[in-house]
């Protein structure tokens, strides 16, 4: 999909993308409590190995997706013109 200042469906792109990616961190969370509510089943390095309880993965499951965001948002936003013009 080309990107140009008067198309604006990289907006309904991004949105798209970014909810679809907090929804299923936010499921992810959910299930583990259902499943493990005391973290003695969870595999994640930030529990198993640093045993840092909810705090390591709820912290990392907000910085890692923000991050993941923005980097969505600037590509989409202002894409890079790579291909000569013909």
């Amino acid at each position: 999909m080309k990107h140009t200042s008067n198309n604006q469906d990289w907006r309904r792109e991004f949105i798209t993308l970014a909810s679809l990616l907090i929804m299923t961190r936010v499921l992810d969370g959910l299930i583990t409590y259902a499943i493990t509510p005391d973290l003695s089943r969870e595999t994640n390095p930030l529990v198993s190995i640093f045993g840092l309880g909810w705090a390591g993965p709820i912290t990392m499951t907000a910085i890692l997706p923000g991050a993941v965001i923005w980097l969505n948002y600037q590509s989409l936003s202002s894409p890079c013109d790579n291909f000569p013009h013909t």
